[in-house]
């Protein structure tokens, strides 16, 4: 699926409605982090969303992405709509700051609305112990650049929180 282009390019309408819409789509982002020897990282996460665009995923303290965080919380985001031609490319560019949630009130929140988004996956029993256990990660953005080529090639655009 594909999200409806904004015909009116409207700053705030592409904000309040269509990024949201799109994070509420799409699962999976491109997370970049630096470790304690300056050397990039890259993996995958599957995220939520939540109302103020901050993104949550689950990760165990020891991976090498979570390390990278304890060290140095800026972090780089990239998520797209999976598509095979370049006219409908669109999707988001994020950089922010990540942590590890600790508050068990919010980690309960964000474990329901992952469970929601996740509901299939979690129906498997080891996925399900697994939720149990692992801690969840927050991304705040500071900046953000939505890229839509469905509206003009090359349309963007870009907003500081």
């Amino acid at each position: 699926m594909t999200t409806t282009p904004e015909k009116n390019k409207d700053p705030e309408t592409i904000l309040s409605q269509s990024i949201p819409q799109f994070l509420s789509h799409w699962k999976t982002a491109g997370l970049a982090t630096v470790n304690a020897d300056n050397q990039p990282l890259a993996c995958n996460i599957m995220f939520v969303p939540d109302d103020n665009l901050n993104l949550y995923w689950i990760s165990g303290t020891q991976s090498a992405h979570s390390l990278a965080i304890d060290h140095n919380p800026h972090v780089a985001l990239s998520i797209y709509a999976h598509v095979d031609s370049a006219l409908q490319n669109h999707g988001l560019q994020l950089q922010g700051t990540a942590s590890l949630i600790t508050d068990q009130g919010k980690y309960k929140t964000i474990l329901d609305i992952y469970a929601k988004k996740f509901a299939m996956p979690l129906a498997r029993p080891l996925i399900k112990q697994a939720m149990k256990t692992q801690p969840f990660y927050q991304f705040k953005p500071t900046w953000l650049r939505w890229i839509d080529n469905r509206v003009k090639f090359g349309f963007k655009l870009e907003h500081a929180f």
